[in-house]
């Protein structure tokens, strides 16, 4: 199975991650032009410099800009007014349990997670509908479906996550643009060649080990490929069986 994804611009938030890093030299590796996107400027040079060093060729720039607030949303559309590809890999953690989470801290998290994909969805998809393709990729915690006391607030935005997903790939039907998320399992890095199972740390699921943010990308770079055009409003899980629900 071959990935082309040349002609095609990818925008990739959070790209300062292990998953967002991994997910930006997939898309590159398969021909798109990618937009580093993180909220610190010293990061997304980093990112930057890495990828056009991994990949030969490597069409990559950056921008920095605050996703978790109105403002930052609108600075990264202005400075990428258009992108065949989004993929939003923002997503805070915290281990707070839920009696100790503050309101400020509610708010925060459901900004980050929730209201970017709303923003960035509101701006890139009548693009996308308009030139008759597009993927867009929400990447949140899988685990957290299965919330413990410490990551109830983790938990309630990725369901929410899952239903804008849903809604929004109902929105689109047939116009040849498609919306999913992702849930990846607890990552380890590095990103790049996965280490041998016995090499890395023990963890639940049915692989007992965690999974590498590559594993992760080759999910991302098929949901945004042309094989995934029947793939749309779904929960796509690489989480090595951690999660033990049939959906998701």
């Amino acid at each position: 199975m071959k990935f082309d994804l040349n002609g095609r611009t990818a925008l990739v938030t959070g790209a300062a991650t292990e998953i967002g890093t991994a997910v930006g030299e997939a898309l590159l590796r398969a021909g798109a032009a990618v937009v580093a996107h993180d909220r610190d400027a010293v990061a997304v040079g980093l990112v930057v410099d890495g990828l056009s060093a991994r990949v030969d060729g490597a069409e990559v720039s950056g921008v920095a800009a605050d996703l978790g607030t109105a403002a930052g949303a609108a600075a990264l559309v202005q400075a990428v007014p258009y992108a065949d590809v989004l993929v939003n890999n923002v997503a805070p953690a915290s281990g707070t349990s839920i009696l100790n989470v503050d309101e400020a801290e509610w708010r925060d998290f459901f900004e980050a997670s929730v209201l970017s994909n709303v923003r960035l969805a509101r701006h890139y998809l009548p693009r996308m509908v308009a030139s008759g393709r597009g993927r867009v990729v929400f990447v949140s915690a899988g685990p957290l479906v299965q919330t413990s006391i410490q990551t109830v607030h983790q938990g309630v935005v990725t369901l929410a996550q899952l239903a804008l997903t849903r809604g929004l790939a109902q929105s689109v039907a047939g116009t040849g643009v498609t919306v999913n998320t992702v849930l990846p399992g607890a990552t380890h890095p590095p990103v790049g060649d996965v280490p041998a199972p016995p090499a890395w740390p023990t963890a639940p699921g049915m692989h007992g080990r965690p999974i590498s943010p590559d594993e992760v990308a080759n999910l991302v770079l098929y949901a945004v490929s042309d094989y995934a055009a029947a793939t749309t409003g779904a929960a796509l899980r690489v989480d090595g069986g951690a999660v033990p629900f049939l959906v998701p």
